[in-house]
């Protein structure tokens, strides 16, 4: 994880979210009254809690 300095976005790399985790995403309603699913320009990352240690 890291700050990109030109836009100061916040930039993560992480795993691929496999076939099970994108469907529990894309079929879950996270927020009450948002549509459920993964937009097109979105997509799911599986970051490793070990990686986020300090």
């Amino acid at each position: 994880m890291w700050v990109e300095n030109e836009t100061a976005d916040l930039v993560i790399q992480g795993i691929t979210a496999d076939k099970m985790l994108a469907a529990l995403v894309d079929g879950t309603e996270w927020v009450s009254g948002h549509a459920v699913g993964i937009p097109a320009h979105e997509t799911v990352i599986r970051t490793r809690s070990v990686w986020c240690r300090s």
